[in-house]
């Protein structure tokens, strides 16, 4: 996130499954029954810092995960008016902010 260069305009295919464009997450998120004691969509990101000494958290709605040697796995409840906010802190202070829309996802069912 810090000095990063992948920018919300800027398109970056992930994987075969989730890919970002222009600020939107498209894909398709498998269900997932008892993960970590939840059952339903997940989405698994990985951030990375490049300045040592910062701090990124992932939140989707109100749902924050402390992203965890650059991995956060995130439930999906409606991706219609849920975003995916990622935060980077160096020394507490937030330095960069991200949003993204999840509207672009498929969300499988049971």
């Amino acid at each position: 996130m810090i000095g990063e260069t992948l920018t919300q305009d800027e398109e970056e295919v992930t994987d075969e499954t989730l890919y970002l464009s222009r600020g939107t997450v498209y894909g398709t998120l498998k269900y997932l029954s008892g993960y970590a004691g939840q059952s339903g969509n997940f989405i698994a990101i990985y951030c990375e810092a490049n300045v040592p000494g910062t701090a990124i958290t992932a939140r989707i709605s109100n749902t924050v995960t402390l992203v965890t040697s650059g991995i956060a796995v995130l439930r999906v409840s409606d991706k219609d008016s849920q975003t995916l906010t990622v935060v980077a802190k160096k020394n507490g202070y937030e330095t960069v902010v991200k949003e993204f829309s999840l509207d672009g996802l498929i969300c499988e069912t049971e």
